[in-house]
């Protein structure tokens, strides 16, 4: 049904404005925060704003937590683009068993994450070689392999990180097949989503993750992206993608929209990089160290991406799905820590069991708004 314009601008006024209060009261709390939809409130929405800038300013400032704090990326409150005095902190998924972390355990992050894609699938509708395994039970979809008293064969919470793995379904394996989908994978959605991107928010978003890939391994799938339930062509924001084709050693990635414009051509990875101002070097494009992917998408529909301290990318994207006529759809945040695409030659392999385990490991993901 097409969404009456009218409708549509009270629902993101409402929406933005339950937003700020929720934020106040998890700030003041030093929480994370979750939206909470209010009706019928008579607060004073002048009075929640200045609130709310106080509160977010001063947790802006705090210093990052000792374990998380000098291990590069942008840090642990700034971010790349500098201070966030003026952005709303509303999710910090912040890995380890550290009591400065958010999430210690795979308890705590089966609240927070899914194992299955918003579209119901555990393997990007049969393209992807590994398929996400739940976690603990009643976590899993029908049909959906569980992690065996979640003993950390696929995911494991480390004092400081999330540590993910690709292994073989069935040990008794000899091989492994991305044509086959014998192969289990650690890949995480969040539970939370946004009601729209851009202008269809209303709001800037801003979305930054620290991860690396200690054990590489051959036609590996790494990416950090966004996608609506309504897709067609689009809308889409691969904030990074790469996969281990016999031409990228985990030194390369690209970063693009789908459904909207992109300033650098990433037809080659390391062309795309190199325009980018990113240093052809081991320290600035490895993947097996500890890098920082921040996507920035404004409310006027322009988008940035940094890596690190480079701008990799940037553009225009609506967030608008065009099935015959334009809908505007939901947000979700999607990390694919993974293994293999049945269409597309280089990386569909098959291997022997033996060279696995593939290793991930995600350091925090965090997203504000202003």
């Amino acid at each position: 049904m097409r969404v009456n314009p009218q409708v549509e601008r009270l629902f993101l006024s409402v929406w933005k404005f339950s937003g700020l209060f929720g934020a106040m009261l998890s700030l003041a709390c030093g929480e994370t925060v979750e939206h909470q939809h209010i009706a019928g409130s008579g607060a004073d929405v002048a009075s929640l704003s200045a609130a709310l800038s106080a509160a977010s300013s001063e947790k802006a400032n705090a210093s990052p937590k000792g374990p998380k704090a000098g291990r590069g990326g942008s840090g642990g409150s700034g971010g790349a683009g500098g201070s966030n005095a003026e952005w709303m902190l509303v999710k910090n998924w912040d890995f380890g068993s550290d009591g400065g972390n958010t999430i210690h355990d795979l308890a705590e992050l089966s609240a927070e994450f899914q194992y299955h894609d918003h579209w119901g699938t555990i393997d990007n509708g049969g393209n992807y070689g590994a398929a996400m395994v739940a976690e603990q039970p009643g976590t899993e979809l029908a049909g959906q392999r569980l992690d065996p008293g979640g003993e950390g064969k696929f995911r494991e919470i480390t004092a400081t990180s999330l540590r993910t793995y690709v292994r073989p379904l069935d040990p008794g394996q000899s091989t492994v097949s991305v044509s086959s989908h014998n192969a289990g994978c650690g890949s995480i959605v969040a539970k939370w989503s946004l009601p729209g991107g851009g202008a269809q928010l209303g709001q800037d978003m801003k979305w930054e993750t620290r991860l690396r890939m200690p054990k590489p391994l051959s036609a590996y799938w790494l990416a950090i992206w966004n996608a609506g339930t309504l897709w067609n062509n689009g809308p889409e924001l691969d904030v990074m993608e790469s996969f281990g084709t016999p031409n990228i050693n985990h030194d390369a990635f690209h970063s693009n929209t789908v459904g909207g414009t992109d300033t650098i051509n990433y037809a080659s990875w390391p062309n795309g990089l190199t325009a980018a101002g990113v240093p052809n070097t081991s320290e600035a494009r490895d993947l097996t160290l500890w890098h920082t992917w921040t996507l920035e998408y404004r409310k006027d529909d322009s988008y940035e991406v940094r890596y690190d301290n480079w701008v990799v990318q940037r553009g225009t994207i609506r967030w608008i799905t065009d099935r015959g006529r334009k809908q505007p759809t939901d947000l979700h945040f999607l990390i694919d820590l993974g293994w293999g695409h049945v269409k597309i030659a280089d990386v569909n392999i098959t291997l022997p069991a033996s060279a696995f385990p593939l290793e991930y490991e995600v350091d925090y993901s965090r997203v504000w708004l202003r």
